[in-house]
């Protein structure tokens, strides 16, 4: 008999997060794939997701579609995750310190804290961080160290 455990479904299971924003500074709008300027949605060729980069002290990296923001414009985030044991819909303000083109299509925005709650920002950090932690104790048993 092998010590490897059983495969689960949940074993294969992703934490979702979906990310949109709206621009303060512009009054833009990014969410659900989609790009818009008060009601109309822009016409685009591009990809209008937004894409988690890296979590930081205070504030985070995204990826996200050119020209949706520069250095100082203010941003209001929605972060909503699912296929999370405790599944959250956090929202906070932060500050785009720093715009770096990417593709021609794309920018990473390095975003600053403004306002928001450090309870929800620790909790989503964990939800992360748990879920990087099970992938990697599923690959050593299943690579047998």
């Amino acid at each position: 008999m092998s010590d490897i455990p059983p495969l689960l479904d949940e074993d294969f299971q992703s934490i979702v997060l979906h990310l949109s924003f709206f621009n303060i500074t512009t009054k833009t709008e990014v969410t659900e794939g989609k790009r818009y300027l008060g009601d109309q949605v822009q016409k685009s060729n591009d990809d209008a997701k937004i894409n988690l980069v890296e979590f930081r002290d205070n504030g985070l990296v995204i990826e996200v579609p050119a020209r949706s923001g520069a250095e100082g414009h203010q941003l209001r985030v929605n972060v909503i995750t699912e296929g999370a044991k405790e599944n959250l819909n956090i929202n906070f303000v932060v500050t785009v310190t720093q715009v770096e083109k990417m593709a021609p299509l794309r920018d990473q925005f390095v975003l600053e804290f403004n306002e928001y709650n450090s309870k929800e920002w620790r909790q989503l950090q964990d939800i992360i961080s748990s879920r990087q932690n099970e992938i990697e104790e599923f690959l050593k048993a299943a690579r047998g160290y």
